[in-house]
């Protein structure tokens, strides 16, 4: 039952996953919502996308394909900014049988005292197991913003905080982060994100996330990333690009374990905004 990966943050697009899963001080609500609830107040005012993920995850080497549809609105005519996002993910393994998750996510945030926003999420997941049956999961985040300016950024969320279960997927572990993101000049982004898993990590080992998002031109953006997930023991490579139109997007990813060439997991997404 504990065969699944111990890397929660259970869903990351490409623009997230390039950067090493770093993003909890950023502000690029449509994918971060799901490192800090808080972030979708720094949304465009509408967005969708369509995301497709394929490969080994790098720290496991485990076969793994997540599709997932996501829209946004952040009018500021709304009382309040909301995501809903549908995932579906399937992990192949070697020596058991396949599990696949479909998720329903439901984000809200708000702003208040000028510079801090608040967010929650919800999420209810039905896992099927081919070994030991479907079961039904439901967590909840939280998450909390600050921004200091224009150029930086402080977050910190605790992600699937309830404890309601004997037993839950290690999808979905609870996972406390705190995560710095500035900005240098319209033309740089650094990101570093600190997390602690919760639960099944006993000696409070931590991870570590490090992103840098570098702005060619209007239109094209280029990542790099390195992560240190000391629960594993195991640090992975994380480079990626976007190509920002006038109205449309994609962008792309690319992860690794540096020590297996064969680990490596792709992702891509196409986004449409609302206008």
């Amino acid at each position: 039952m504990t065969s699944q990966p111990l890397l929660a943050q259970y869903f990351q697009g490409p623009q997230t996953m390039s950067l090493a899963g770093s993003g909890r001080g950023a502000e690029f609500g449509l994918e971060t919502v799901h490192l800090n609830p808080a972030t979708l107040v720094y949304a465009p005012q509408g967005d969708a996308a369509l995301f497709y993920n394929f490969g080994k995850t790098p720290e496991t080497g485990h076969n793994k394909e997540t599709v997932a549809i996501s829209a946004l609105e952040n009018n500021p005519d709304t009382f309040f900014s909301g995501s809903l996002n549908f995932v579906k993910q399937s992990f192949d393994f070697e020596n058991r049988a396949k599990i696949t998750e479909e998720s329903w996510l439901l984000y809200g945030a708000k702003k208040f005292l000028n510079r801090w926003s608040l967010g929650l999420g919800f999420h209810h997941m039905r896992q099927n197991d081919y070994k030991y049956g479907i079961k039904n999961y439901f967590q909840s985040s939280v998450g909390v913003h600050y921004k200091f300016s224009q150029y930086l950024g402080v977050g910190l969320s605790y992600l699937n905080f309830l404890n309601s279960y004997d037993y839950e997927p290690n999808s979905i572990v609870p996972e406390l982060g705190l995560g710095l993101t500035y900005f240098y000049q319209d033309m740089l982004r650094v990101q570093f994100d600190l997390v602690q898993i919760t639960r099944g990590n006993p000696s409070k080992k931590l991870q570590y996330a490090m992103g840098i998002e570098s702005f060619l031109n209007d239109y094209v953006s280029l990542r790099l990333g390195y992560r240190i997930n000391n629960v594993l023991d195991k640090n992975t490579l994380h480079a990626g690009v976007g190509l920002n139109g006038p109205r449309l997007q994609i962008h792309y990813s690319y992860s690794q374990d540096p020590k297996k060439n064969k680990n490596a997991m792709h992702g891509v997404d196409l986004r449409v905004p609302f206008w």
